[in-house]
């Protein structure tokens, strides 16, 4: 009985690795892309500070 949680638990692991794989890509484009967004506001915000 006790090597049944363990087979559970490794095939849960795969299969967490599988989909943490594809959901890692998509969160690094998520944050680069509001890390870019942040970047260009603090641009932004930078460059209206001379003006004012």
């Amino acid at each position: 009985m006790t090597s049944k949680p363990r087979q559970v638990e490794e095939l849960r692991r795969m299969l967490f690795e599988v989909f943490s794989a594809s959901t890692r890509r998509k969160l690094i484009l998520l944050v680069l892309g509001t890390t870019f967004a942040s970047v260009l506001d603090l641009v932004g915000v930078l460059a209206m500070v001379p003006l004012m």
